[in-house]
């Protein structure tokens, strides 16, 4: 990009030094404003005019403005070629003395209002040409709606065709440049959507066809009988660049979170600038344009205080956008100054236009290649840890098939020799304290047997939600009648219709919370069970609560009571799993219903015979 830059200031320093060296034969200029534009030829040519520079440099005024030049003739006879420029003045009239009438004038008109045919050469430069034998005077009146910016040259007709030439080779190689930032936004668009490099596709297609009228190559292919639509579509375009500008800047600088009074501040110049577009549209020209460039050299300092204002980091940093910024607010002031007659121009300030849109063009698209090129690094590194994610996610899937796999194979052949010894027992008829500790050891083992079967079960999606009714009641009578110690178990069930839900998966969930009560509340303590139809967030369902004193094995952790394998360091001290209460809110939930734990008397409804430290575990089914 760099290399590319360079290429073209260097072409267009050429050029512009061509332009110095070039034999202009204009000897003498001078200016008279006429403010009323009334003025007739011959009332200027008796007036006193004041001598000028090369360029004439008025800004945005009503007034006429007469220049007087003297030519002389080339070295080699020949007709001399009056290249004005910019382009785009409205009303550029020659007056030269008729050789052939004495006191008589003959005039010629060019201009951006005038058909391209009716001009003395076919060239995107307006001008005229002149046959000068002798050191003769000219006088041209300038009346126009935009800048009254104008640089006359007489040039013999070889030098303006060639300085013609080189303005177009620097058409092609400015137009290329820009076209080519222009495609690689309309790529980066459809890649990442990102509505910045939309406003910026936008912004540079309109200053590329600002540039064309700009440069005067939209003339030929404006209709003869419509020669005023040049004019009006150049005005045009030079407001539209300045909408799109503030728009642009704006989804730029918003990125960066400036002070919102800075952004509608912004928006109030974009709402402004739509009013001059539409002044246009009606057919007003002069103030519009005036207000116009008013408000692109306000917006210069505008954009560079916004960036300064703005506090949050960025791709590219907030430092480079304020180095971006302080470069753009020079360029641009250095642009609009003498376009408003501020400052006298010199002719590098009729390039001064298409120089700003350049390194305004090269800054914002730098900002947004940065962008650009961060966002494709962050996507490469989320694909990265998307794959690795993937990867991580397949190995431990493996893991787990591997482990299910295993626990089906050593459930199943534990469930033989348990059912062995159980026979061996009986059949041995084994009595008393040993006889107990064996039953309870192989019930305890059976336990674990079952719930790592159902854990898995669970976590392998085998568990399939059946609704049928369910008498809940009759339920909590049978587990308790098959507890370890139904007479510890004291029920308190109040009347309830049969619902709908899973009785077998209902049955896991109060069995587990039985067991787990009776296995870890203190001895000879009551467990009291109460379910009742309850409300859940304007939900009827029905809610069990399950009350025990602790006993050796404690208050388990609230936060991790629930969690796969946890145990209380007390637990330790009786044979378990950890998988219990895990499958009770795995299950619950897979039912749509809630579990928790508290202590007494922080949820839980009054318990009797329970201990101001009970534990409760409470769980809620929806109907």
């Amino acid at each position: 990009m760099t290399l590319l830059i360079s290429l073209l200031l260097a072409f267009f320093g050429a050029t512009y030094c061509g332009g110095v060296q070039a034999a202009d034969l204009i000897t003498a200029r001078a200016v008279l404003e006429d403010a009323s534009g009334t003025l007739k030829i011959d009332e200027v040519a008796r007036a006193e005019l004041t001598p000028i520079g090369p360029m004439l440099t008025k800004g945005y005024t009503g007034a006429v403005y007469w220049l007087r030049i003297t030519v002389v003739p080339p070295a080699q006879p020949g007709p001399v070629v009056l290249r004005t420029r910019p382009t785009f003045l409205d009303d550029l009239r020659l007056y030269e003395p008729d050789p052939a009438s004495p006191g008589a004038w003959i005039t010629r008109a060019t201009g951006d209002r005038h058909s391209y045919n009716s001009r003395d050469s076919v060239a995107i430069t307006t001008g005229f040409v002149v046959h000068p034998q002798k050191a003769s005077t000219y006088y041209l009146r300038l009346q126009t709606t935009s800048s009254s910016m104008l640089n006359v040259q007489a040039l013999s007709l070889r030098e303006a065709q060639f300085k013609d030439l080189q303005l177009d080779i620097f058409a092609v190689f400015y137009l290329a440049f820009m076209t080519a930032m222009l495609f690689w936004a309309i790529s980066d668009y459809a890649v990442h959507r990102q509505t910045v490099t939309l406003f910026f596709v936008l912004q540079q297609l309109v200053y590329e066809i600002y540039t064309l009228a700009y440069m005067g190559y939209l003339a030929p292919f404006v209709p003869a009988n419509a020669p005023l639509l040049a004019d009006k579509l150049t005005s045009l375009l030079t407001v539209a660049i300045v909408v799109m500008a503030i728009v642009f800047h704006r989804s730029v600088l918003q990125l960066y979170k400036p002070s919102r009074w800075l952004l509608h501040f912004l928006d109030g110049l974009v709402a402004v600038s739509l009013l001059n577009l539409a002044a246009v549209v009606l057919g007003y020209a002069r103030l519009p344009l005036s207000i116009n460039a008013t408000l692109a050299l306000l917006l210069a300092p505008l954009l560079l205080t916004t960036a300064i204002n703005a506090r949050q980091e960025g791709s590219p940093s907030l430092q480079v956008v304020r180095g971006i910024y302080a470069i753009f607010m020079l360029s641009l002031v250095a642009t609009l100054l003498p376009l408003l007659g501020l400052v006298q121009a010199t002719e590098w300030n009729l390039f001064a236009l298409l120089i700003h849109g350049l390194i305004g063009s090269v800054l914002m698209f730098a900002i947004l290649y940065l962008r650009s090129h961060q966002k494709q690094k962050l996507g490469q590194a989320t694909q990265t840890n998307l794959q690795l994610a993937q990867q991580q996610l397949r190995l431990e899937r493996a893991q787990k098939d591997e482990q299910g796999r295993f626990i089906l194979m050593l459930t199943h052949e534990l469930k033989t020799p348990m059912a062995v010894v159980r026979m061996a027992l009986d059949a041995l008829r084994v009595q008393g304290p040993l006889k107990t500790r064996a039953d309870q050891a192989l019930h305890d083992m059976n336990q674990i047997v079952e719930r790592c079967q159902q854990v898995e079960q669970l976590e392998q999606h085998g568990f399939s939600l059946s609704t049928e009714p369910c008498q809940l009641d009759e339920m909590l009578l049978t587990l308790q009648d098959s507890s370890e110690a139904p007479e510890r178990i004291r029920l308190h069930i109040e009347p309830m219709p049969p619902f709908l839900t899973d009785p077998p998966l209902l049955r896991i969930v109060m069995d587990n919370l039985l067991n787990n009560a009776v296995k870890y509340a203190a001895p000879a303590t009551p467990i009291t069970v109460r379910a009742a139809p309850a409300l859940q967030k304007g939900r009827a369902g029905v809610r069990v609560s399950v009350y025990n004193q602790p006993g050796v094995a404690g208050v388990p952790d609230a936060a991790r009571v629930f969690d796969k394998y946890y145990r209380s360091a007390g637990a330790h001290q009786k044979t378990g799993s950890g998988l219990g209460l895990y499958l009770v809110r795995s299950i619950a939930t897979l039912l749509g219903g809630e579990v928790h734990m508290s202590l007494l008397p922080m949820t839980c409804d009054d318990a009797e015979g329970q201990a101001a430290d009970s534990l409760c575990f409470t769980v809620w089914i929806p109907y």
